[in-house]
Formats: C-alpha cells, sequence, structure tokens
C-alpha cells in the first residue's frame, strides 16, 4: 500500500509542475498577444467583456471556455486570439495580433486563424466556415507578409 500512496504523490507532484508550467506559458502567450494589439482593439475586446453575459457553465466572467466561444458569439477577433492561444500551447507557434492580422479579423466574420505560416507556425488567418465536426471549409486565403516574421515593407493583409 505504501508504494501505491508513494506513486500516487510523485504523480500528483508531476501533475502540479505540469499545471503550474502551462499557467506560465499561457499568462506568457497572453500578455505577448495583449502587447501587439492596437489600442482600437484592445478597447472593442474590453467593451465586448463589459457587456457579455455570464457563461453556462459558471465561470469567472474573466475568462473563456469553449462554451463562450461556440455559444456567447465574441467578436471573430476574440475568436481567433483564444484559437492561436490553444494553438501554442499545442504546438509552441508564436502568437501575437498585430495591426495587420488583427484588422483582418476585425474586419472579416469568417476569418478562423487556420493557416500555419511555413517559416515559423504563426497560424495566418484563412476565410473559412467551421463545421460541426470542428474542421474548415476553406473559402479564400490570407495574403500579406507573415507578422511574426515580417521584417518590414507593406504593412497591408486582406482575407479573401
Amino acid at each position: 500500500m505504501s508504494v501505491f500512496v508513494s506513486l500516487t504523490r510523485r504523480v500528483g507532484r508531476v501533475e502540479q509542475a505540469t499545471h503550474a508550467d502551462m499557467q506560465k506559458r499561457y499568462r506568457a502567450a497572453l500578455n505577448r498577444t495583449y502587447d501587439t494589439l492596437e489600442l482600437e482593439h484592445r478597447q472593442q475586446l474590453a467593451a465586448w467583456f463589459a457587456q457579455r453575459e455570464p457563461c453556462p457553465s459558471g465561470h469567472l466572467a474573466k475568462y473563456l471556455c469553449q462554451r463562450c466561444i461556440d455559444e456567447g458569439l465574441p467578436p471573430t477577433l476574440l475568436r481567433a486570439i483564444w484559437v492561436m492561444l490553444a494553438g501554442h500551447l499545442k504546438t509552441g507557434a508564436p502568437v501575437g495580433m498585430w495591426g495587420p492580422v488583427a484588422r483582418v479579423y476585425a474586419s472579416n466574420p469568417d476569418a478562423w486563424p487556420a493557416n500555419p505560416c511555413e517559416s515559423c507556425g504563426y497560424l495566418l488567418p484563412m476565410q473559412a466556415r467551421l463545421r460541426a465536426d470542428r474542421t474548415y471549409r476553406f473559402l479564400g486565403t490570407y495574403e500579406g507578409q507573415c507578422p511574426s516574421c515580417w521584417d518590414g515593407g507593406d504593412d497591408t493583409a486582406v482575407c479573401i
């Protein structure tokens, strides 16, 4: 019995450390994303959070869950940030919501972060519809520089 108790404690410590590391990575990615947002987009997101209805799942208003995204109809920009953060935690892909890409999401309700940059893995927007099985039906592509790889030049991006 003591071997089982000892093993249970060890597994518990590993799980706690893994959870703490995931929280640290999430907060760093969220801060990075927030730092890249333009003031206008920060204000739009703050206004949505201020007026949104509580999630039926019962969590605190400052948090989001899949149900919030599916049923709460957040702005496309917020939905994109949430998807990108989840992708970052899975794959380590860069995060950030620089002006040109943020404008794509702010102006196109069918934009989804679904096309990884070939160089860095940043999830570029694609015009798509989300199917019931959570896969995408692609309608158009992103035209513009990957903002994570961007080294200057044209500051435009469009989703067609």
